[in-house]
């Protein structure tokens, strides 16, 4: 991508450059600047991240995304970090066909994008977040991996605040939007809802109508998950053991190593799973997996299928 169409996306100004200077790659950290990269400097913990910029110059950065002009090859924007999601939102509108899958909770977030990564990729080229890059620094970055070929985006999306969620969403607009758990606990005794729970709601909210396509995946095993139906109005889909839940195993057998086999039973049929990975939390994980990957058309045995060759990093 050239300098130009990186400014057309940021809003911002080139100084001291060729428009038609292409980047490579991004980076943060000044020691990890490839030639041809661009670098961006962000504002961190109190320190300013200007103070890096003759160094990702001197290592072979074409251009330093900033928010003051340096006297050198530059982007400047207002704040490079919003500037970055603005970049990201750009080139996820350049894709079409491009599902993306949200999944926010309090526990089960990286094992589940993992397994549900590994099934989607077997219908179609999938970008998935990795380790803890799920906020407003790495899901941009992860976007950004997208090209015209991959088909879907599998967001994780964490929550320090009210607001967060939303901004992600924003960033990466939802078709799917998986929610494993809400929060119970009370903020500071002050009768309000804990910071899960409204990151919750800023996700479901956020989906487009069940007319265009959204849908909510939801736990119906977690009431405050499962209430959060009357909060979107895209279509609902369940997940969990409860007898009325859209997805959910049936005949759970754990074998000697504590590995889950049951039965995946939904509207559409059943299917077998044989889990990977050892412990009883791992089930839910992949209901959750299963029913997004049923929201976006997948095939429910094909479903079983990869559920049980899948390993991932997250437990």
């Amino acid at each position: 991508m050239s300098l130009a169409r990186i400014a057309a996306a940021t809003g911002g100004r080139i100084t001291g450059a060729d428009p038609a200077t292409p980047v490579g790659g991004i980076a943060f950290d000044p020691g990890e600047v490839r030639v041809g990269d661009l670098f961006i400097s962000l504002r961190e913990e109190g320190r300013d991240g200007h103070g890096s910029l003759l160094c990702a110059l001197e290592a072979g950065a074409a251009a330093v995304l900033t928010a003051h002009p340096v006297g050198a090859p530059a982007i400047v924007v207002g704040d490079p970090l919003l500037a970055l999601g603005s970049w990201a939102r750009a080139h996820v509108e350049e894709l079409p066909d491009l599902d993306v899958i949200a999944i926010t909770g309090s526990s089960g977030r990286t094992a589940t994008r993992d397994l549900l990564s590994r099934v989607l990729e077997s219908i179609g080229p999938t970008v998935a977040t990795r380790g803890r890059c799920d906020d407003e620094t790495g899901l941009p970055l992860t976007a950004l991996e997208a090209d015209a070929g991959t088909r879907y985006l599998v967001a994780g999306m964490s929550a320090r605040g009210p607001g967060h969620i939303t901004y992600l969403t924003q960033v990466t607009p939802p078709t799917a939007g998986v929610v494993l758990d809400v929060g119970t606990a009370r903020e500071g005794g002050s009768g309000g809802p804990d910071p899960i729970a409204k990151a919750a709601v800023e996700l479901v909210e956020a989906l487009p109508s069940a007319r265009d396509g959204g849908v909510a995946v939801l736990n119906a095993d977690d009431p405050g998950a499962a209430a959060l139906a009357d909060r979107t109005t895209a279509r609902v889909v369940t997940f969990g053991t409860a007898r009325g839940a859209d997805v959910r195993a049936v005949d759970v057998a754990p074998d000697e190593r504590g590995r889950a086999s049951f039965t995946l039973r939904t509207r559409a049929g059943d299917s077998a799973v044989c889990l990977q990975a050892a412990g009883g939390h791992q089930v839910v994980n992949a209901l959750a997996a299963a029913a997004a990957a049923g929201a976006v058309g997948m095939d429910v045995l094909q479903v079983g299928e990869m559920l049980s060759t899948a390993v991932g990093e997250g437990e």
